[in-house]
């Protein structure tokens, strides 16, 4: 009660009363003064005026002690000169403007080569195309390499959570190789955040030229299926068909991914004869669980589209 009083006398003991006299006079001396004259019409609108102004300046003085007001003012400067939240909330070509202002070559740079400021651009551009792209997560491929009839197979579970991009999501395209060996799917599942399986089906590829080549392609309409869902779960079965006594394995990621698992095992007197890795700039770990016959690949940072890896595996005959 003593507080609201307080701020009681603060509000209406100050220039409050002044401000309102004073246009209460203005007001007095407008109906009382029949025939204006240019000096009492300026001494009139001057006391309004200037009433009015100690009014406002009082409110405004009674609202700047506030803990209120001050907390929001304070807030907002934080996320101005502190946070800088403002720069995610701007239009594209100005977020473009910020970075290049901020992302740019020093002098010496630009004596040393005059157009090195196109490739700062690059980056900027690329930085600027994030949001048009879907990004994975808890991507993990499980492989199990196996011989039968007379041939090398790899039989892979793959998963990963999709993220959409700003517009939504776009529809999953899949080429599917025709070589002499050959590649398969053996089921496509589409999952929700809840659980609920949105897709769940053996996939019917159709039959197009791709690179001058006839290739097997098959679709999933995720922008449909992904409507209204902040990510997707992707699981998929897939065989890989090699030679007679090896195969050969290829992981590559064609979105940005939060780190990946690939976990190979080979049976049937199969071993990984030899592999490499197409990583930059992430650490990258290889662990051998069963010499050359079981080993878990593994990187638990961002990598960029292209990163990947590949492999050999074979029975050892020549």
């Amino acid at each position: 009660m003593l507080k609201t009083w307080n701020l009681f006398k603060r509000f209406f003991l100050n220039y409050f009363w002044l401000g309102v006299a004073l246009l209460l006079l203005a007001i007095i001396l407008d109906l009382k003064i029949t025939n204006q004259t240019l000096i009492d019409k300026s001494v009139i609108t001057f006391l309004e005026t200037f009433g009015v102004s100690i009014m406002i300046a009082s409110i405004f003085t009674f609202a700047s002690g506030t803990s209120q007001f001050t907390n929001k003012i304070t807030s907002l400067l934080r996320d101005i000169v502190i946070d800088r939240n403002f720069l995610g909330n701007i239009d594209g070509d100005s977020k473009r403007d910020a970075l290049r202002a901020l992302i740019k070559p020093s002098k010496a740079e630009l004596q040393s080569y005059s157009d090195i400021g196109r490739y700062y651009d690059v980056y900027i551009s690329h930085t600027m195309n994030i949001t048009n792209k879907s990004v994975r997560s808890d991507y993990y491929v499980n492989a199990n390499i196996y011989k039968d009839d007379n041939k090398v197979h790899a039989k892979s579970l793959i998963s990963y959570r999709l993220h959409p991009t700003i517009d939504g999501y776009k529809d999953m395209k899949i080429l599917l190789d025709k070589k002499a060996t050959g590649t398969s799917i053996n089921w496509i599942r589409i999952t929700s955040p809840k659980g609920e399986r949105l897709f769940d089906e053996v996939p019917k590829t159709e039959e197009e030229e791709y690179i001058g080549k006839q290739a097997d392609t098959l679709t999933i309409p995720l922008k449909e299926l992904g409507k209204g869902h902040y990510h997707i779960k992707i699981e998929f079965e897939v065989v890989e068909t090699g030679f007679d006594h090896w195969i050969h394995l290829t992981f590559n990621a064609l979105e940005p991914t939060d780190g990946f698992r690939y976990n190979i095992e080979c049976r049937d007197g199969l071993k990984i004869k030899d592999y490499g890795t197409f990583i930059y700039g992430s650490k990258f770990y290889v662990d051998k669980l069963d010499e050359d016959k079981h080993i878990l690949f593994s990187c638990d940072e961002w990598i960029n589209e292209g990163t990947g890896l590949a492999m050999v595996v074979s029975d050892g005959a020549t």
